[in-house]
């Protein structure tokens, strides 16, 4: 899937239709219409997983690494693991549900490594011999694996995994810096909470207006 590396040549991300558009307007309407936390400028990871497990918070957003964690918490709860799923991102592309698949850890050998038999005999036995992907509920690596129990309600419901591709990741950084926007910083989404509890003034068209243009002027400066 080629939504990342479509920022280094789209003029307007944030546009209608756009992707960013469709994930922070979603986050905008949900702060609007109080469906998140009463105080979203404080954290607590360990309350947290014991909120979700005993029903007080509905979801979260997390990869699915976490659906073992709240799992063991709900166990450790009293509650029933069970209880704790996973669900793709709530938005369809063609009729399909889509989830985007990345590795949690990448695994290599090293071109100087004097031990490269032992180092691809330990990777070997990692891969398919140790369960650490079914403990984990991950992926396995190991072509035709079946998926982890918590992924099976995605694939009996037709949910699309795509691989992103990262060919333009660069460009797209180059513009990301020279724009200050902040794709993977906290800042711009923290306007977007804090306009949408009435926290900060403006309007989501007014918000996206001005990422588009931070972006567009960027890019146009760096070529992309």
């Amino acid at each position: 899937m080629a939504a990342n590396d479509a920022l280094a040549t789209t003029k307007e991300p944030w546009a209608a239709g756009q992707e960013l558009n469709v994930i922070d307007t979603l986050l905008f309407d949900i702060v609007k219409n109080g469906l998140s936390e009463a105080d979203p400028n404080t954290t607590n990871w360990e309350n947290s997983k014991n909120l979700i497990a005993t029903g007080k918070i509905a979801t979260m957003w997390l990869g699915s690494w976490a659906v073992v964690q709240m799992r063991d918490a709900a166990t450790k709860a009293g509650g029933n693991p069970d209880d704790i799923g996973f669900m793709p991102f709530p938005a369809q592309v063609d009729g399909h549900f889509c989830t985007a698949v990345r590795p949690d850890y990448q695994y290599a050998i090293n071109v100087h490594s004097e031990n490269k038999p032992a180092a691809r005999a330990w990777i070997e036995w990692f891969i398919t011999k140790s369960g650490d992907a079914q403990k984990a509920l991950s992926i396995s690596s190991v072509k035709g694996a079946p998926l982890p129990s918590s992924l099976q309600p995605f694939q009996d419901a037709g949910v699309k995994f795509v691989s992103l591709s990262w060919a333009k990741n660069t460009t797209v950084l180059d513009i990301d810096k020279a724009s200050e926007v902040g794709l993977g910083a906290p800042d711009y989404r923290q306007r977007v909470v804090d306009v949408a509890r009435g926290a900060a003034e403006g309007d989501l068209p007014g918000i996206f207006a001005d990422l588009n243009k931070k972006w567009s002027e960027a890019q146009a400066t760096i070529g992309g």
